[in-house]
């Protein structure tokens, strides 16, 4: 027979039915959100160009700046959610993933709109 019938051995190696910790659209909603500005406030921290004193300043300079070494900034700090992506996928932690994508597409959206204004 040329043709071997591997989809029990298939199904085994997809899902062994363990559930697995962490995997929760919410959860990876928030953390996915939180991951890219805490990278970006930390790029501006490490940086030392800037010293804010209150998280409002440090708010309404992101929302106002539009100089083009910050949008780089601004769209390199979401760089961790696509190593997270490959991380979700290789473990396979499938709702966990509709949060990453969730949370990447509204700070995609807030860098349009703040493009924008």
């Amino acid at each position: 027979m040329a043709f071997e019938d591997f989809s029990d051995e298939k199904k085994e190696h997809y899902y062994d039915g363990e559930p697995h910790s962490f995997n929760n659209m919410w959860l990876g909603a928030v953390i996915f959100f939180i991951l890219p500005l805490a990278t970006l406030i930390g790029i501006l921290l490490v940086s030392k160009l800037f010293i804010f004193t209150t998280v409002e300043r440090l708010f309404t300079f992101l929302w106002r700046c539009n100089h083009p070494s910050y949008t780089f900034t601004f769209v390199m700090s979401v760089m961790p959610n696509l190593i997270a992506f490959f991380w979700v996928y290789k473990s396979e932690r499938w709702k966990l993933g509709k949060g990453l994508t969730i949370a990447t597409l509204v700070y995609f959206c807030l860098f349009f709109v703040r493009q924008l204004g």
